[in-house]
């Protein structure tokens, strides 16, 4: 299990991940936010929680992006929650 925060030139936060811990990443997405509402298009889907927008992104690892100030906070808090899972 590897959770990384990367800073984006844009000021913006993504977040990657191993696809095998893609299920921990929506468990603890449902547990801070809610059931995330997933939207497929045609290169990505889009992610709606904490009150954000985010792009779920899984063409070589697994990532989620931020698109806006409040998905970026939701990103940070989910990476803390992920990482205290992650060395607890």
């Amino acid at each position: 299990m590897a959770f990384k925060l990367i800073t984006l030139t844009n000021g913006g936060v993504s977040l990657e991940f191993d696809q095998s811990d893609l299920p921990i990443v929506v468990e603890a997405i449902t547990a801070l936010y809610g059931t995330p509402v997933m939207r497929k298009q045609v290169l990505c889907e889009l992610w709606e929680f904490g009150g954000g927008e985010l792009i779920y992104y899984n063409e070589w690892d697994p990532c989620l992006i931020a698109q806006s100030e409040e998905s970026n906070e939701a990103l940070q808090n989910l990476n803390s929650v992920l990482g205290e899972r992650q060395s607890g």
